[in-house]
């Protein structure tokens, strides 16, 4: 069993040789043991994707706009832009994002008819992934990671684009991309069917739909571009995680585009500084994920996740060799961001090729 257990660990000798075992600790039948954590792989995402959507909805806006958002802004938000921008220009990424989205929240006139955003919520009873002044509008952030994903290898779509949003929740992401392409024909699904219920009465010009928690989508076949799935298949388990990547090859178009993202590597660092898990899971993830390339936690149990039960939703991780064994040749790989997702989930870029 010892034996069994270290032959994933057969290239990771090779890199690092004799001290493996000061890594992740010594070759135990328990890997629950507790032995004091490190996490073995030094990596940090380098490559910072392009923000097309952002630009676009800020060009828009004159001098003049952008002093009256600042005009609506108390202390706490000049705080909290410094907080997360520190000192820079007025260029820098983050300050636009914060000055775009307070514009919303503060319902600046110019900003909401330039944009085409809207400052609607979901009440505090209707699942949405963000909250508060910062996620007025939508999230341009999220938008951003797909359209800088593609501006980034070439992707070009089409001026009418069918673009599914799988997983939309509350739809944070897609009423922000339904805004900046209004030509684009934009869906939306989810098993949360109070989410789905909010986006549709107000997210107009975009068409949601409950989704099953199995496959097949109602969807026609080759029917889409585009689909884009936020933090989805961090949450699937193995068996759910290929059905459903077959569910996306039959809806994608050949020469269609699928982005996701999901845990990989680089999200057990994160889980380690926040402190989200125990270091003993993590550990079992650590070693998980070294032996058979993927790992899966119940997290929700009987009360589900929102009230939505499935067994084969929880919290997944999966090393680029478990994707990649389950997408190639049918797919191919146009881009790979680890921990490209707030220093967290790693990012994939699939173009449709059989």
């Amino acid at each position: 069993m010892v034996e069994q257990r270290w032959r994933g660990f057969h290239w990771v000798k090779k890199l690092v040789g004799s001290g493996v075992e000061k890594l992740i600790g010594p070759k135990k039948d328990d890997c629950s043991t507790h032995q004091p954590f490190l996490y073995p792989r030094g990596y940090r995402t380098r490559q910072k994707l392009p923000t097309p959507v952002l630009d676009s909805f800020y060009e828009q806006l004159t001098a003049q706009d952008i002093a009256e958002i600042k005009r609506h802004l108390t202390p706490s938000d000049i705080a909290l832009r410094t907080q997360l921008c520190g000192n820079a220009d007025a260029q820098d990424p983050g300050i636009k994002y914060v000055n775009l989205h307070l514009g919303v929240y503060y319902q600046v006139q110019a900003v909401l008819e330039k944009t085409g955003l809207s400052p609607v919520s979901p009440p505090e009873d209707v699942h949405s992934m963000g909250r508060g002044s910062l996620s007025a509008g939508g999230t341009t952030y999220y938008a951003d990671l797909v359209m800088g994903a593609l501006k980034t290898t070439g992707a070009v779509l089409p001026s009418y684009a069918n673009v599914l949003d799988f997983g939309s929740s509350s739809g944070r992401v897609l009423r922000v991309l339904r805004s900046a392409y209004p030509n684009w024909n934009c869906y939306g699904c989810d098993p949360n069917a109070d989410a789905i219920a909010w986006a549709s009465r107000n997210l107009k010009g975009s068409q949601f739909s409950v989704s099953p928690l199995k496959p097949p989508l109602s969807y026609d076949a080759e029917m889409f571009d585009l689909v884009y799935a936020i933090s989805i298949w961090s949450h699937f388990n193995e068996m759910a995680a290929i059905s459903w990547f077959e569910e996306m090859r039959r809806i994608v178009k050949p020469q269609g585009y699928l982005l996701f993202t999901t845990h990989g590597f680089q999200a057990i660092e994160h889980y380690r500084k926040t402190k989200s898990f125990s270091e003993d899971v993590l550990r079992k993830v650590l070693y998980s994920l070294y032996e058979r390339s993927c790992f899966f936690i119940d997290t929700f149990g009987e009360k589900g996740d929102w009230g939505v039960v499935d067994p084969g939703w929880g919290h997944a991780f999966f090393s680029p060799e478990w994707w990649l064994d389950q997408l190639c040749p049918q797919w191919q790989i146009c881009l790979f961001i680890p921990g490209g997702v707030e220093q967290s989930q790693d990012l994939i870029l699939l173009k449709r090729v059989l």
